[in-house]
């Protein structure tokens, strides 16, 4: 029996490498797809979760914000002064824009701006639920700051009566950056593991047929 010749090792090589691309390629694709899909998902997912996490913080510090204050307002009723140096503490505890108002929408402080200068808020989709008696969160943008901001606000109550609403607020520009940097943080490590997987498909492929080559060589001797 004759040894292979020279004009058909190359042939064979073609022919190996041909197959590597018709088994490993489709797998490739099907893979990139998958972990793209995943990718959208869990962009989705953590969105919505970072964003409800939020939400619920902003409402237990509303509640926390509205029972101080109404011990305060119970312990000095109509002075406004002391409530609003109080508010301008918590805000700077908490991190957080905050206002209090009556319950006719007045506003009795505020940590950004002058509470006299500044509008009526009965109006607030927020404010409103609150001096229902209903704690709740609203998203929309501040012409105030200029910015997109989330808000939340919890009733004030004395003695079972609504005394006004504490409202807290929050930029999401920093959340958007945070949110963001976590992300790309997921899509890098999905972008990596594919890579590698893709490799390893490749590999696995390319030795799974090694032994294709040396039967055909064996067979044309």
């Amino acid at each position: 029996m004759r040894a292979i010749d020279s004009k058909g090792r190359p042939e064979l090589n073609k022919i190996r490498h041909s197959l590597v691309l018709r088994i490993a390629l489709p797998f490739a694709l099907l893979l990139v797809l998958t972990m793209g899909g995943l990718s959208l998902y869990l962009s989705s997912f953590i969105q919505e979760s970072y964003l409800e996490i939020l939400r619920e913080n902003l409402q237990s510090e509303a509640r926390l914000v509205a029972d101080r204050l109404g011990a305060l307002m119970q312990e000095q009723p109509g002075d406004t002064r002391v409530i609003d140096e109080r508010i301008k503490q918590y805000a700077q505890l908490l991190n957080v824009r905050a206002t209090i108002v009556d319950p006719k929408g007045n506003v009795l402080g505020d940590s950004y701006s002058v509470a006299a200068e500044m509008e009526n808020h009965l109006n607030r989709p927020e404010i409103q639920r609150a001096l229902q008696q209903e704690v709740s969160t609203e998203q929309r943008y501040s012409d105030t700051l200029q910015t997109e901001m989330l808000y939340a606000a919890a009733p004030i109550l004395i003695n079972g009566e609504v005394a006004g609403a504490a409202r807290l607020a929050v930029s999401l520009n920093t959340i958007n950056r945070n949110k963001n940097a976590l992300l790309n943080a997921v899509l890098v490590a999905t972008a990596a593991a594919t890579t590698l997987v893709i490799l390893l498909a490749f590999l696995v492929t390319y030795y799974t047929i090694s032994p294709l080559k040396q039967l055909t060589e064996t067979a044309r001797r």
